[in-house]
């Protein structure tokens, strides 16, 4: 495994933790989880994919409890989900909180992120994040929406205010993943986008839009947004320079964050060929299965963009405690 930046500061931080794991015993358990976690990537870089979710999610798993131990929180000792398998296709396998809370609850918590109250699949999951979305156009699954303010695409004022007056309310382009002309289109399809409610309306009065049109696969439609002054971030937070806009994955409810999506979809995928190794393998084989090559995918960007989200996490942890104890004095 290369040594990026994120590897470098994560290793750095093991003499030097942040929050309450800068003290014993919390210290501890970050240097030893931290080092697991380390370890246990490396090996799932190194592991097929038959049995990469095993180490994939554990590594997860134990990044997890220096994400608690950073904010003093104990780790719980079980997973808190269940997946459930009944269809041959692994995409279709769901995965739902038990009813005592588990380290999965525990985590969301400590990086203020919307946990899960019902079953989601593991296609819905992988199609919400935008790395693994193409392959899900065609699904009935909704797919993370790529969002750019409107200079990236075609040059122009920053802002956008030369579409409207009021200059609380900025333009940014949204690419969706099939053809939109009308108003009524785009109502429907931010309908499963919880954090878009109430923020959105179009630059024309009309009901047709205006500025549609086709960009490297995906079809441009320029809205309005006004998010109380916080612009497109508030919702769609900067992930390595994209904006993204996720579905729901439980109807009407926010959707957990990146690290605890790719913690649902990690763990999913682990039960699977730990519990259900014959129909995993299966679904691996390229030329038989269409699910294989969105379930490399799925596994080599997991490799590639956990370690940024882990540091995002441990440093979310971090900050979160510090703000109460603002809030207290």
């Amino acid at each position: 495994m290369g040594r990026s930046d994120t590897w470098n500061w994560l290793r750095l931080s093991r003499s030097d933790p942040p929050g309450v794991a800068a003290k014993a015993p919390h210290a501890k358990v970050y240097r030893a989880a931290l080092q697991q976690f380390e370890d246990l990537m490396n090996a799932a870089e190194a592991t097929g994919y038959a049995a990469r979710p095993l180490p994939l999610f554990y590594a997860l798993s134990q990044a997890g409890q220096a994400i608690e131990a950073c904010a003093g929180q104990r780790p719980a000792r079980n997973h808190g989900l269940d997946v459930k398998c009944g269809s041959s296709s692994p995409l279709k396998a769901f995965v739902e909180p038990r009813e005592e809370d588990g380290r999965f609850q525990g985590v969301s918590a400590c990086v203020a992120s919307p946990s899960l109250s019902g079953k989601t699949s593991l296609g819905s999951l992988m199609a919400s994040v935008i790395e693994l979305s193409h392959f899900f156009v065609e699904s009935p699954w909704p797919v993370g929406i790529e969002v750019y303010p409107r200079e990236i695409l075609d040059g122009g004022d920053a802002r956008g205010f030369a579409y409207h007056r009021d200059a609380v309310w900025e333009t940014y382009d949204f690419l969706f993943p099939k053809e939109v002309r009308t108003v009524a289109e785009v109502g429907q399809i931010l309908a499963r986008y919880p954090d878009a409610e109430g923020k959105w309306r179009p630059i024309s009065t009309t009901p047709e839009l205006l500025g549609v049109r086709a960009y490297a696969g995906r079809w441009v439609v320029r809205l309005l947004w006004n998010d109380g002054g916080k612009g497109i971030s508030g919702v769609a937070p900067d992930f390595r320079g994209v904006y993204v806009l996720r579905p729901a994955l439980v109807d009407g409810e926010h959707p957990p964050s990146l690290l605890m999506t790719w913690w649902l979809i990690t763990y999913t995928i682990s039960e699977l060929a730990r519990y259900e190794p014959e129909r995993w393998v299966n679904a691996l084989k390229v030329d038989s299965s269409h699910d294989a090559v969105p379930l490399e995918r799925c596994m080599d960007t997991a490799i590639d963009v956990i370690p940024d989200l882990v540091l995002a996490g441990i440093l979310d942890a971090a900050r979160g405690l510090s703000k109460q104890v603002e809030a207290l004095s």
